[in-house]
């Protein structure tokens, strides 16, 4: 995991989580250009998600919130003034907010859904589950052509597709 500060000049700092299958710079950079001109911006390159870390993986939601709270307890005092969760990046923030070292004065979730997977007895049935939705994502990635047909949008600009099978499961 990786953070990029911009716009370190401004006192009131915002937060940036991106989604699934993205990258912080696919689903920000041109939000930053224009937000650094106002407020201490910070992109967080998520576990599985991260260009510069490819060979990392995500292991779970709350994982990656330990691991963005502990930062913003050492760097922040866990004192941010916003953070902007989007998809993923929302159910990573509100793990975060459970927090009680972190102090957030707004908290803007964005396409984020809080309903909870389902709960299986045993690990198989929820291995499997997994594996296969994250083997439906993989072959979507591979057939992008054909989804941008569909679509009639350039889908390879918005989704990040180096995402491993281990991260999306």
């Amino acid at each position: 995991m990786k953070y990029f500060e911009f716009g370190k000049e401004n006192p009131t700092t915002l937060l940036l989580l991106h989604g699934v299958d993205t990258t912080w710079q696919l689903s920000f950079q041109p939000f930053i250009e224009v937000a650094a001109k106002k407020y201490h911006v910070i992109a967080v390159a998520e576990d599985g998600f991260n260009t510069d870390e490819p060979e990392t993986d995500a292991i779970s939601v709350i994982d990656e919130a330990h691991k963005i709270t502990e930062w913003l307890v050492d760097r922040f005092d866990g004192k941010i003034d916003i953070i902007l969760g989007e998809s993923l990046g929302g159910m990573i923030m509100t793990e975060i907010l459970l927090d009680e070292r972190i102090s957030v004065h707004t908290a803007i979730a964005d396409g984020f859904t809080i309903l909870e997977y389902p709960s299986f007895r045993h690990d198989l049935p929820k291995r499997i589950v997994a594996t296969a939705l994250a083997d439906i994502e993989l072959f979507a990635f591979k057939h992008m052509s054909l989804i941008k047909k569909i679509l009639g949008e350039d889908i390879d600009s918005m989704i990040y597709k180096e995402t491993s099978k281990k991260t999306l499961s």
